[in-house]
């Protein structure tokens, strides 16, 4: 659930994620979106990464998460399929991930339940109130803009662009393996990977 972002100084965002992490398990109670709680682990490439490595587990601490720094024996010990020379690895065992295809279509279930209305597919030319869309106008008092990486392309309706820019990937997804290949989320210098409950790889 992102904890490691709590260890890069963005103090702004600390109470944000600790609220976040709490409204999860709120969430978890009303529909299930396959939550898992493996832990995030960041590799650290050398010793001036181990350095920073033990700066950013004592602000995650003190931002009340846990965080622990692994020498390379117990980095084997947890990940034993790694390969590489790694002087030690940066361990957030309370993160976890969701599956956001279910947790999308749980929102909307709440949504739709609550008297809600779903508009997929559906341009808005206008932020309003009332927001003026393709498919005509929705009457509210309060617009939140929650859409990632796109979201210069809503709020230009506002004349304001926020500095956010979207990044490419690339996915790859292996067979099933058995369960526990992967125990954590791991993230490299350029690449990240994790292992879903049903063995696929990504």
């Amino acid at each position: 659930f992102a904890h490691q972002s709590v260890a890069k100084g963005t103090s702004a965002a600390i109470p944000l994620l600790v609220e976040s992490a709490e409204l999860f398990d709120e969430l978890e109670d009303r529909f299930p979106f396959d939550r898992t709680y493996g832990g995030l682990l960041e590799l650290i490439e050398d010793q001036a990464g181990l350095a920073v490595a033990k700066g950013r587990a004592a602000a995650a601490r003190r931002a009340g998460f846990e965080a622990e720094i692994l020498d390379p024996a117990e980095l084997s010990d947890l990940e034993p399929t790694l390969r590489g020379d790694f002087p030690g690895g940066l361990l957030f065992p309370d993160d976890g991930q969701v599956h956001p295809a279910k947790l999308a279509a749980g929102w909307i279930r709440r949504i739709r339940e609550a008297g809600g209305k779903v508009c997929a597919q559906t341009e808005a030319l206008r932020l309003g109130p009332p927001v003026v869309t393709a498919a005509g106008n929705i009457e509210t008092e309060c617009v939140v803009v929650a859409c990632g990486s796109w979201t210069p392309l809503v709020t230009q309706a506002l004349g304001w662009t926020p500095p956010i820019r979207p990044v490419r990937g690339t996915l790859l997804a292996l067979p099933q393996m058995p369960t526990g290949t992967i125990r954590t989320a791991v993230i490299g210098p350029k690449y990240y990977w994790w292992q879903l409950p049903s063995g696929e790889v990504a």
